[in-house]
């Protein structure tokens, strides 16, 4: 891979549920209809509780205050986004990981009519 210095935009897409620090499953299927019936998307169940301790910790941490945003509704109902910065609660009132052109483009997708497929 070349590094041009132009920032990627790719994404992991994936999940992992870990079961009673025994099992883990690690895969990009969601677990809903239409994942069962439409989509190709794999899944791996690993019986280690090794590697279950292990990916537990990682959650842990990346869900830990400051690492992640806690989303919930505000008393108008708007998404609000909370988290923790040097120890205080901020609280932003749009998704403060995307910038303005991720936001345009988000904003042209709300005009396809996919609502069906979502």
């Amino acid at each position: 891979m070349v590094d041009d210095g132009r920032e990627s935009t790719a994404a992991l897409h994936a999940r992992g549920m870990v079961f009673d620090r025994q099992s883990v499953w690690i895969g990009s299927f969601n677990l809903d209809p239409r994942s069962f019936g439409i989509n190709t998307e794999v899944g791996v169940m690993i019986d280690s509780p090794e590697i279950a301790a292990q990916v537990a910790a990682f959650m842990e941490g990346a869900m830990a205050p400051g690492s992640a945003y806690h989303v919930t509704l505000d008393e108008k109902g708007n998404l609000l986004w909370t988290t923790e910065i040097n120890g205080k609660e901020v609280r932003y009132h749009r998704d403060p990981a995307i910038g303005l052109w991720r936001r345009l483009e988000i904003g042209t997708l709300r005009l396809q009519p996919i609502q069906n497929e979502l």
